[in-house]
């Protein structure tokens, strides 16, 4: 073999992409439901970076004064989001036939790598005839 001359360039070292997740729209904003009822709630996460983001869920966290009449799932599991796009997660959120008011609905997306993000939504409920 021959002598090899190795070229070297140096230049902008560009860093790996990153992921950032965000809560996008919201379905409905201010759910409805009879006592006794359910409703699901549509919660668009989307990743606004140019990696990955793993590890994504939406939470939600009734109010204490609501426990006892309306249930949430903890947490829905998203899974990855690819970089610049969307996934919905469904929260279904049930009634007893005792509730009545309205209940703020805490939701919250997490993930392993992209930060978090929260939002809420005001269930509304209407008493049973």
């Amino acid at each position: 073999g021959g002598d090899r001359e190795v070229v070297a360039t140096f230049g902008e070292v560009v860093e790996p992409g990153s992921a950032s997740i965000q809560v996008g729209a919201v379905q409905p904003k201010s759910p409805k439901v009879n006592a006794g009822g359910a409703v699901t709630v549509l919660v668009t996460v989307n990743n606004t970076g140019t990696a990955d983001a793993t590890g994504v869920k939406v939470c939600a966290t009734v109010p204490r004064k609501a426990k006892s009449t309306v249930k949430a799932p903890k947490c829905a599991n998203v899974g990855t989001v690819g970089a610049g796009s969307t996934k919905v997660a469904m929260i279904k959120v049930k009634t007893t036939k005792k509730a009545k008011g309205s209940a703020r609905i805490a939701l919250k997306v997490s993930s392993a790598n992209a930060g978090t993000g929260s939002t809420a939504v005001n269930l509304k409920i209407k008493k049973r005839k």
